[in-house]
């Protein structure tokens, strides 16, 4: 796809949204009607105040899809990749590494995008974390990509959730558990010749 279809592409998608929240206003005004107070037309001056949520909405979808030409034509048409609101929480990139679209993670970190802050006291990042979640589903060049062009890494390990809050009392019953790893998570693909690479 081309740029300038994938651009045409994107215009039709704001306009089937920009229709659709017409019609949830008109609705809504309808009801409105049996009411002694009117709603002032806000259409023509909040439209531009949605765009950029539009864009937003649209670049979720499309980082799900995988289609990477419409992701850039969305970011290049106003899509902020590492847009954080009060009231929403954009995800494209978690859409995106939770389909496994490698390319379209890619192109996301390198615009802004990411998987969350760092915080201390914590051995990993949130992008070793998204590494984790990526072997365990079998998405080899996503891992590739976290590893060798975003810096991952490759060493990262995690108990379960529930297990790690009491690891005391399993180091006193002398219990083994699993831990979930990188190198676990490549073990198990169905072509792990692929994962070693």
């Amino acid at each position: 796809m081309t740029s300038d279809q994938a651009k045409n592409e994107i215009a039709l998608r704001i306009e089937k949204k920009n229709i659709t929240s017409s019609r949830k206003n008109s609705a809504g005004s309808s009801i409105m009607k049996g009411f002694s107070f009117k709603k002032p037309n806000t259409a023509g001056s909040n439209n531009g105040g949605q765009l950029p949520e539009i864009l937003n909405q649209i670049l979720e979808e499309v980082a799900q899809e995988g289609s990477l030409s419409l992701v850039k034509a969305a970011v290049a048409m106003g899509a902020d990749p590492a847009s954080k609101m009060k009231k929403s929480k954009h995800e494209a990139l978690a859409k995106a590494t939770t389909a496994g679209h490698a390319r379209v993670v890619d192109f996301l970190i390198r615009n802004g995008a990411s998987f969350g802050e760092v915080r201390l006291k914590v051995r990993f990042t949130p992008t070793d974390y998204a590494l984790l979640s990526a072997t365990y589903k079998g998405h080899a060049e996503l891992v590739s990509c976290l590893i060798a062009s975003h810096g991952a890494n490759p060493m990262t390990e995690q108990w379960p959730r529930e297990i790690e809050e009491t690891q005391h009392y399993w180091a006193e019953t002398q219990v083994r558990l699993p831990k979930l790893s990188v190198l676990d998570g490549i073990s198990r693909w169905n072509n792990v010749a692929d994962g070693m690479s």
